[in-house]
């Protein structure tokens, strides 16, 4: 099987290193963000795309700025597991294209289920699972793009490219 690698001008997506990066966010930095949120995975569907909003009587007192500062963090690791979430419910899925990239998402990094459940729920064999499950972490490095904008915060850039110029040298 063939994973697509997006071009851009001039530049390749590594595909490989992109798998890696983005496996690796969602397996670390995205249970950091929920750490840090205090927030569970089944709180993920409720979270909206308004801005908190801050008191404009503020808790007064020269602590006031050391505990906006903390308000304004936890805000931010909401904001960023709203922005993961979306993402993931973002992402292709067309079973008539065998397009399966948000439910294997979905089942890998949400419900945390097994190849192998996630292959007996889909209808497909785990290694089509594990093969498929590259092309959905791609797909989600090239759509987290739009949602870190919408939920107003800065999540790195999960897409590796390699220049033209430097795989011919």
């Amino acid at each position: 099987m063939k994973v697509v690698a997006y071009k851009l001008k001039n530049v390749d997506l590594n595909v490989n290193a992109t798998v890696n990066k983005v496996r690796n966010f969602l397996k670390n930095d995205f249970e950091t963000y929920l750490s840090r949120a205090g927030m569970h995975r089944s709180d993920l569907a409720n979270i909206s795309l308004s801005s908190p909003q801050l008191s404009v009587t503020g808790g007064g007192g020269s602590a006031g700025n050391g505990e906006e500062t903390k308000i304004m963090q936890l805000f931010d690791y909401e904001a960023k597991c709203g922005a993961v979430y979306r993402t993931i419910e973002d992402c292709s899925n067309n079973p008539n294209l065998n397009d399966y990239n948000r439910e294997i998402l979905e089942y890998t990094y949400l419900l945390r289920l097994r190849d192998s459940d996630i292959a007996e729920r889909i209808g497909l064999s785990e290694s089509t699972v594990r093969a498929k499950r590259r092309e959905a972490l791609c797909d989600f490095a090239n759509r987290i793009i739009k949602w870190q904008v919408k939920f107003d915060t800065k999540i790195p850039e999960l897409r590796v490219f390699s220049n033209k110029e430097e795989i011919r040298s």
